[in-house]
C-alpha cells in the first residue's frame, strides 16, 4: 500500500449524514449550559424554601404584635397605661421591626424568584429552539431520524 492510500483511509471523509450529527452532538453533549440552567433550579428552590421558612415567623410575629398593641389598648382605654413603667412599647417597636425585616426579605426573595423563573423559561424555551433547529437538519440529511415528537421525547434536555 502507498502512502497516499494510506493516509486516504485515515482520513476517511464523513457523509453529510455524519458531519450532520457529529454537528449536532458536539453541541447536545456540551455541559455547561445544562450546568447553569441546574444551578438556576437549585437557587430557586433554595429561594422558596427561604421564603417558606420566612412565612411562618412573619406571621407569629404579627399575631404576636396585634395581640401586644390589643393589650396596649386596653390598657389605654382603662386608664391604667404609664409611659414610666411601659414595657410594651419597646417590645412592639422590635416585634413592627423584626416583621418589616421579614417583610423586605420575603419581598426581595419574591423578586428573585420571579427572575429566576423567567430566566428558567428562557433556557427552556431556548433549548426547545435549538433541538428543533437540530432536528431539521438532521432530518434532511439522515432519513431515519423520527418525526418531531419521538425526536424531541428522546433527546430532551436543556443544551
Amino acid at each position: 500500500m502507498t502512502k497516499t492510500k494510506k493516509k486516504k483511509e485515515e482520513k476517511k471523509e464523513l457523509s453529510p449524514k455524519e458531519i450532520a450529527w457529529s454537528v449536532f452532538l458536539e453541541d447536545y453533549d456540551d455541559p455547561e449550559i445544562e450546568k447553569r440552567y441546574e444551578g438556576f433550579i437549585k437557587n430557586l428552590e433554595w429561594k422558596k424554601k427561604r421564603h417558606d421558612d420566612l412565612v411562618g415567623p412573619l406571621d407569629e410575629t404579627i399575631e404576636e404584635y396585634e395581640a401586644l398593641g390589643e393589650i396596649l389598648s386596653g390598657l389605654v382605654k382603662q386608664g391604667h397605661f404609664s409611659y414610666e413603667n411601659d414595657t410594651l412599647i419597646p417590645k412592639l417597636k422590635e416585634l413592627e421591626k423584626k416583621a418589616d425585616e421579614m417583610r423586605v426579605e420575603i419581598m426581595g426573595l419574591k423578586a428573585d424568584f420571579n427572575k429566576e423563573h423567567t430566566l428558567i423559561k428562557k433556557y427552556e424555551d431556548a433549548a426547545e429552539n435549538k433541538l428543533f433547529y437540530h432536528w431539521r437538519y438532521l432530518k434532511a440529511f439522515d432519513p431515519e431520524v423520527p418525526v418531531w415528537t419521538e425526536f424531541r421525547a428522546k433527546w430532551s434536555k436543556i443544551f
